[in-house]
């Protein structure tokens, strides 16, 4: 995932008049590396184990159900990583939960509740937060994830094919197929599962940003096929067109694969990401935030 196989394939797939266009689509990204650790200083990132979290944080849930804790990523540990990855926040921690027992796909505004990011601002104290009753017995859903510590490698990401922007770009049909040949070549999303910090998501099924638009402003399963209108068609919410101006604005924190090393599956062996606007990064609030799974 470098500039230099990114121009090859571009060339391959009969791509090299767009070349500007999709070197100016691509984004830098981090791949997160995982290796086993029993001890790590507070705050490290890292998946699984036990969080970091000031004391008297309680363990969020969904109704009286613990989320899982997946991993927690210190902005510091991404700088250090990559110092020209931009980003607005400059430290501090940001912790990850999930409801593995139930895993929502996040194609529903129901499902809300089914996950929780926290940012903790550098120069907290912190604590390992204590699993509450009901994790660590029993079956895999209430298995907690098992610690390892992470490590950053830089990768040259471009967007999914079927995303916004991609296709403003590339408009004749003949290209967008092509583009698609390039984009599966490039990233092989079935075949090279990974973790992910930033850049544009390996997705699976359908354009993630513009379905984190949708069902945060409250539309029904964007994608589904559940509603039709008579004839044949899928029917649509009337505030769509108007909400998918905003499509953009959303963006990958964490892509999280389904995992052995860390006892995860998610779906069929797919991917959950999860996405938070440009907005809401910038003031550390983390308020707007979503997450969909896919998987094949």
């Amino acid at each position: 995932m470098t500039k230099a196989r990114l121009r090859k394939l571009i060339r391959k797939h009969g791509l090299a008049a767009r070349e500007p266009e999709i070197l100016k689509l691509a984004d830098e990204g981090l791949r997160l590396l995982t290796r086993p650790a029993a001890r790590l200083r507070a705050g490290a990132s890292k998946f699984g184990g036990l969080p970091d979290l000031p004391r008297g944080t309680p363990w969020p849930t969904c109704g009286k159900r613990p989320l899982m804790f997946l991993a927690q990523i210190n902005i510091k540990d991404v700088a250090a990583a990559h110092s020209e990855f931009y980003w607005p926040i400059r430290d501090g921690l940001l912790s990850f939960f999930y409801d593995v027992a139930e895993q929502p796909w996040g194609g529903s505004p129901k499902d809300r509740d089914g996950w929780r990011i926290f940012y903790t601002p550098a120069r907290t104290a912190l604590k390992p937060l204590p699993l509450p009753k009901g994790v660590g017995k029993g079956t895999y859903e209430t298995a907690p994830v098992p610690q390892r510590a992470i490590s950053f490698q830089k990768v040259l990401t471009i967007p999914p094919h079927d995303n916004l922007l991609v296709n403003q770009v590339i408009v004749r049909e003949a290209e967008q197929k092509r583009y698609f040949d390039l984009w599966y070549e490039y990233v092989n999303p079935l075949d090279e599962s990974h973790h992910q910090w930033g850049g544009w998501p390996t997705t699976i099924q359908d354009d993630l940003e513009l379905n984190c638009q949708l069902t945060w402003h409250g539309v029904e399963d964007p994608f589904g096929m559940e509603k039709w209108n008579g004839r044949g068609e899928p029917k649509m919410d009337p505030r769509t067109p108007y909400l998918t101006l905003g499509a953009s604005r959303w963006k990958l924190l964490l892509q999280i694969a389904s995992d052995d090393d860390l006892g995860l599956i998610f779906g069929d062996e797919g991917n959950i990401y999860f996405c938070a606007t440009a907005e809401t990064i910038a003031l550390s609030e983390f308020k707007e935030v979503w997450v969909e799974l896919q998987c094949a």
